[in-house]
């Protein structure tokens, strides 16, 4: 495991990681069906030790901090409720570092779910 600084804090990674941006697309931003979509999602790639996935909000209204939401394999975490935390609403670019077995596939998954936008074409 490795240790970057990324998103304004420290993370935990494995040697395989993906770092990228996704900007919301649908109308209705990251709410609660589009945030439990991306759950399963990231849900169905955890499998194994070392496998996480963080995803950061721009810091707002001169704040220095961002929001953030974890999910790290094997750690109890509300991911869920993180993610509507994140405030994200249409047009938010949010930074997400995929870690650990299956990173490469995992980010392809997020990027195409925030592409197709939630499945919500209005």
């Amino acid at each position: 495991m490795n240790e970057i600084r990324q998103m304004g804090r420290l993370l935990t990674v494995s040697e395989n990681y993906v770092s990228f941006g996704v900007t919301v697309g649908n109308k209705k931003g990251l709410h609660a069906r589009a945030s439990a979509k991306l759950v399963r999602l990231v849900e169905s790639y955890m499998h194994s030790s070392g496998q996480a996935v963080y995803i950061a909000a721009p810091a707002g209204n001169g704040d220095d901090s961002a929001a953030y939401a974890d999910h790290v394999f094997g750690e109890v975490s509300d991911f869920m409720m993180s993610a509507l935390l994140l405030g994200a609403s249409l047009g938010t670019t949010l930074d997400v570092v995929v870690t650990g077995p299956g990173a490469n596939e995992l980010a392809a998954a997020i990027k195409d779910l925030f592409q197709d936008r939630f499945g919500e074409y209005q």
